[in-house]
């Protein structure tokens, strides 16, 4: 692996849902932290946005607590307002479920017989 392709530390773990940021200084913690996630799968990247600390976004896979790969996928880093929209948009999908869900119907069914 090229150093360019190694991201730099501390790495930014964003939380789309609700915004929510955790930094991770090392491998250790990252497989630590993020247990079993693959960013390149259709549900975690829905839902977790890993940077490094110069702003660009990291590759990651993690099998039960065990770092398999920590590559960026791109040289050039996101700007403050493509990481707004990115959460912006994650928090628009996560409220489109929820109301599918049968828990946001019955919640809608409830509001209504009152």
């Amino acid at each position: 692996m090229k150093p360019i392709d190694q991201p730099l530390f501390p790495l930014k773990v964003i939380h789309l849902d609700d915004g929510l940021t955790v930094e991770l200084n090392d491998l250790q913690e990252v497989g630590t932290y993020l247990e079993f996630y693959d960013s390149d799968g259709p549900e975690d990247s829905k839902e977790v946005l890993v940077l490094d600390r110069a702003g660009r976004r990291v590759r990651v896979f993690v099998d039960c607590l065990e770092v398999k790969r920590c590559t960026l996928y791109e040289a050039d880093p996101l700007s403050e307002e493509e990481i707004a929209s990115l959460v912006a948009e994650a928090r628009q999908a996560q409220k489109k479920v929820h109301k599918q869900s049968l828990w946001g119907r019955f919640r809608k069914w409830f509001r209504k017989s009152e």
